[in-house]
């Protein structure tokens, strides 16, 4: 059960740090994939620890929706949001239980009004990762009062208006190839590995049958808080 906990605060975490709406520069809609690998920097987890922790995750888009999803161990996590609407949409499996946590626009925004605007501090290094050219950029944020950075690679060749509704990157002029996050005294580093287009569908961002809906108090009372 703690290495279930375990997992949860990691995906709940990463689940919290992103929330994309992508377009491209013609001004067409970017419809496909984006695949990234899980890394654990300066990481010393045993491998049993190791076989229960995310390996990759999966943003699948279409205009103004996305879907990422991760997988690892015992729990899977999945989280569509629609930035058009500014809603959002929490899939948590845990060994078959099957819960889903819904956000409406209101509980959006005022979670978006609880903190600090972040701030982006753009720097000059640059690197190509998954065949784009990104640069580099120091991202600020202040969530539940406390002041943290995060070191990403962007790219601004997918798009660069409109990229983000809420999270970290909601003020950065381009979109996260790689990025490190820290939880925890845990390090994660996000780094993608293929950007695809297509192969993306309307199906791909309906919630399966089979989820009971709770609240966030409910599934983290469910987990020992």
């Amino acid at each position: 059960m703690k290495a279930i906990r375990f997992f949860l605060l990691v995906s709940f975490f990463s689940m919290f740090s992103q929330g994309y709406l992508l377009a491209q520069k013609s001004g067409k809609d970017f419809k496909g994939i984006i695949k990234y690998n899980i890394t654990y920097p300066d990481s010393k987890f045993d491998d049993a620890t190791m076989a229960m922790l995310p390996q990759s995750m999966t943003l699948k888009i279409m205009g103004s929706k996305k879907k990422m999803e991760i997988f690892a161990g015992m729990a899977n996590q999945v989280e569509i949001t629609d930035a058009e609407l500014m809603t959002r949409i929490a899939l948590i499996d845990v060994m078959g239980q099957k819960f889903a946590i819904s956000y409406n626009k209101q509980m959006v925004e005022e979670e978006l009004n609880k903190d600090q605007e972040p701030t982006v501090n753009y720097l000059d290094d640059t690197k190509t990762i998954a065949g784009y050219i990104c640069k580099k950029a120091e991202v600020t944020s202040y969530a539940d009062g406390i002041e943290e950075t995060i070191m990403v690679y962007y790219t601004d060749e997918l798009g660069i208006e409109d990229i983000s509704f809420e999270g970290e990157f909601r003020n950065l002029k381009g979109f996260p190839l790689e990025y490190t996050i820290k939880n925890d005294k845990i390090m994660m580093t996000f780094t993608a590995s293929e950007i695809k287009e297509g192969a993306v569908k309307k199906k791909d961002f309906e919630v399966p049958d089979g989820y009971k809906y709770v609240t966030e108090e409910e599934l983290k009372s469910m987990f020992g808080g």
